[in-house]
């Protein structure tokens, strides 16, 4: 006589498997390189796991350039000059961050050369005047 399996066993020669995105399912893959339940957990896995990482130092240097650009506006509405000069304590002060910006741009002003560096709306170049550290900003 032969032998019947039972039907509760799973005829699948393959583990089961615990879901990769972290939520702890237990699932039978269809394949040997199936590591979540379905594209809903792979998708999860993926935009909070790698993803994630990969953009957060980007996040942080786009927040300070974002913070940097707001401050300068703060201070460009302020003055009736079309290029204030502000020292740079106060705006440290405010939480400004010289490293922080997109791009150096090289610009010529009444024969005097210069480094602008841009932010997102605004630019600024930093400068010595009487031993004291200013920034004059620009509007783009």
């Amino acid at each position: 006589m032969i032998s019947k399996k039972k039907k509760s066993e799973d005829p699948s020669p393959l583990q089961q498997k615990i879901c990769a995105c972290g939520c702890g399912n237990e699932f039978q893959p269809k394949r040997a390189d199936q590591i979540y339940l379905n594209s809903r957990h792979a998708d999860y896995a993926y935009n909070n796991g790698k993803r994630k990482e990969r953009y957060e130092s980007e996040k942080l240097i786009s927040k300070a350039i974002r913070l940097n650009d707001r401050i300068a506006e703060k201070f460009f509405k302020c003055s009736e000059s079309l290029r204030p000069r502000v020292n740079l304590v106060l705006l440290k002060m405010e939480g400004f961050n010289v490293d922080a910006f997109t791009r150096v741009v090289q610009k010529e002003d009444h024969g005097q050369r210069f480094q602008l560096l841009h932010l997102y709306n605004f630019g600024f170049r930093i400068f010595t005047q009487e031993n004291t550290k200013m920034i004059e900003i620009h509007q783009l």
